[in-house]
């Protein structure tokens, strides 16, 4: 009846065969029925995202999980946001690693969440790639790119590295 009858721009309640027990038509105010549907809250997800570069320019990329967000994409590493960018590097081997600088923060919108990155630049002196090389890890070259799948906040974010 909802989408014939009792429509909130012209309801029809002369037609409506539940007008006699209806709230709306009783009180005389159908306009107001259906009431709208509340606004859904979107979760906030918050990242930090680890440009850690060597000597030469290359950063690190790492392949993300087929499933999920940026599917088999190339990413900067993710830390949680309260996690020491510092430690990080050092449980992954990455010797004399030192936090170089906070890019600005930026914001990527999913349609279903809201994703705040927090960019922060690493610089080694002593890459200690062996311990990162493997199918899931590259180090990149963003003066020479290649074909690889990146996501469009690391594409950005690539381009932007050297300019800011």
């Amino acid at each position: 009846l909802g989408a014939t009858l009792c429509t909130r721009s012209a309801a029809r309640c002369a037609e409506c065969p539940l007008a006699d027990t209806c709230v709306a038509h009783g009180q005389g105010n159908w306009r107001a029925y259906p009431g709208k549907k509340p606004r859904k809250t979107l979760p906030q997800r918050q990242v930090q995202m680890l440009l850690v570069r060597k000597g030469n320019g290359e950063v690190l990329l790492q392949q993300r999980p087929p499933q999920g967000i940026w599917g088999g994409l190339w990413s900067f590493p993710e830390i949680p946001p309260d996690a020491d960018p510092l430690q990080w590097c050092s449980d992954y081997g990455l010797a004399n690693a030192r936090h170089a600088r906070d890019l600005p923060p930026r914001r990527h919108t999913y349609s279903h969440f809201p994703l705040d990155i927090a960019p922060r630049e690493i610089l080694l002196e002593e890459p200690g790639w062996c311990v990162l090389e493997g199918p899931a890890w590259v180090w990149y070259n963003p003066q020479q790119p290649d074909e690889r799948g990146l996501a469009a906040p690391v594409a950005r974010l690539l381009e932007e590295l050297d300019k800011v």
